[in-house]
């Protein structure tokens, strides 16, 4: 009988990676005060999907450097790797999956990786653009039920702002808390797939949550009652208040603001994608109507054809089609203002609350705004 075929070989990168786990077992202690818990849950073999939360870029680092044997990652394959972290993840190796639209390519591999036996690390949120509110996709329950692979999951804190503690030589604390391994994730008579794979998605996603220190899971806690409000002004050469005709005027008001109070988005465009838009950074700076533009029209262009998954996939397809909606309709309004050398001062504000009783924050200032 003829030997299976894999569009991916495990393990793979043997040498680097065999490096790259050795010195991280020297540096991260020297250079963190990393207490990791559990690993004795790790199984002896695979198939196996090791799972986290995720906040920046550390809990990728500690989980290549402490899981027991070679680990093939899952990563982002529509925008690279944080610059700091490019040469490494080339080095080491990953599959890159474009997020938000059908690779067929990567879950593929993904998939090929488990059925030899294998570990596949990946995280269940996606990415980290929207952190405290974000749910768990499917990815991780459907590798599983098609594989037939348990899933470990794994709390991770203390990973804000660790990179550029470690790069400061400020030794930052830092937790990984290795769980109970969850069985592979089975059919459910009489629940739809799709249903069926939800609520084991939830589930996954409860046990890594648990898994997170108290201390950190709160300083991500989901907004309460969060509102938007948008205010845009015109003004003609001579300072004088203009009326925006009421065709021009932004109706998708609420995803608007929330593209600009999220600004991990942002941090994609102008860091990971190398696209000029930082204006849309500053607008308390009030930036020109051509400066606007410079800014947007290649995010535009981005997630119009590009990556056409690229919002739908951060915010489900309502929201993420309505941010898009209101990118187009900002754009228009620039456009006209441009054309007539009028002035734009674009003042997107939020309300928010992060308990039921507590009080109630109002910010008007996007680059100035909390971030959890």
């Amino acid at each position: 009988m003829a030997e299976p075929t894999y569009s991916i070989a495990y393990p793979r990168r043997r040498v680097a990676r065999s490096l790259l786990r050795g010195v991280g077992r020297i540096i991260v202690p020297a250079l963190t005060r990393a207490t990791v818990t559990g690993l004795d849950r790790f199984p002896k073999t695979g198939p196996l999907i090791v799972v986290g939360n995720h906040i920046a870029t550390m809990e990728v680092v500690l989980m290549v450097v402490y899981a027991p044997w070679q680990m093939e990652m899952l990563g982002p394959g529509d925008i690279p790797p944080p610059p700091a972290m490019d040469a490494i993840a080339r080095f080491h190796g990953y599959i890159g999956i474009n997020r938000g639209n059908m690779d067929r390519r990567a879950l593929t591999q993904a998939l090929d990786v488990l059925r030899q036996g294998g570990v596949l690390g990946m995280f269940p949120e996606g990415g980290i653009w929207d952190p405290g509110a974000m749910e768990a996709k499917r990815g991780v329950a459907w590798l599983s039920r098609r594989a037939g692979a348990p899933i470990l999951p794994i709390g991770f804190g203390g990973l804000e702002g660790a990179m550029d503690a470690v790069f400061k030589l400020e030794r930052p604390e830092l937790v990984m808390n290795v769980g109970e391994v969850i069985p592979p994730v089975r059919p459910t008579p009489g629940v739809p797939r799709k249903q069926a794979l939800h609520q084991a998605s939830v589930h996954i996603m409860e046990a890594v949550e648990a898994l997170i220190p108290p201390a950190y899971r709160q300083r991500h806690t989901t907004p309460i009652d969060e509102r938007f409000e948008l205010r845009i002004q015109a003004h003609d050469p001579q300072g004088t208040l203009i009326t925006i005709p009421a065709e021009l005027r932004v109706a998708h008001r609420d995803a608007l603001c929330k593209f600009f109070y999220r600004p991990a988005l942002l941090r994609i465009f102008v860091e990971d994608l190398g696209l000029p838009a930082v204006p849309l950074q500053h607008l308390d700076q009030r930036p020109s109507p051509a400066g606007l533009l410079q800014g947007l029209d290649p995010i535009l262009h981005y997630a119009e054809i590009t990556n056409p998954g690229f919002f739908t996939y951060r915010f489900g397809t309502t929201e993420g089609l309505a941010m898009l909606a209101a990118l187009r309709e900002l754009r228009a309004l620039i456009d006209w203002a441009r054309g007539r050398d009028h002035t734009l001062h674009i003042q997107p504000a939020r309300r928010y609350r992060l308990s039921v009783d507590g009080d109630e924050f109002h910010e008007d200032t996007p680059a100035a705004s909390h971030l959890w």
